[in-house]
């Protein structure tokens, strides 16, 4: 079953942000690009771009020393689905994505959680 806008939403933010993390400061050169950032003592970090405009929008994150482990793309037409990382492009500290129209980006090198392997789906 697909599910709805409002839990997409919900998952681009809690997914990648676990206990322990605090919101650091980040911010969008263009009030259409909402940006937050939170990050760890352990270098574990977590961007989340929404995007509200009808055009899509580059985005130029500075001062990132390693890059980020996944990309998550969410969207009317994508449910948090984890995309390649070959779609930043990566040079001298500087992170460069486009972020489609009305879409969340979620970039993190925080790993997903997993089910036990005893587990069993009803």
């Amino acid at each position: 079953v697909a599910s709805s806008h409002q839990l997409r939403v919900f998952g681009a933010y809690s997914r990648r942000i676990r206990k322990g993390m605090v919101r650091v400061d980040a911010q969008g050169s263009t009030p259409d690009l909402l940006v937050s950032a939170f990050a760890d003592s352990k270098r574990v970090r977590t961007v989340v771009l929404l995007n509200r405009s009808n055009a899509p929008q580059h985005v130029h994150i500075q001062g990132v020393d390693e890059s980020f482990a996944d990309i998550e793309l969410t969207d009317p037409y994508h449910e948090n689905q984890v995309m390649p990382t070959f779609i930043l492009h990566i040079s001298d500290a500087s992170t460069s994505i486009i972020v489609p129209p009305g879409a969340i980006v979620t970039l993190s090198n925080v790993p997903l959680g997993s089910l036990p392997e005893h587990f069993e789906q009803l």
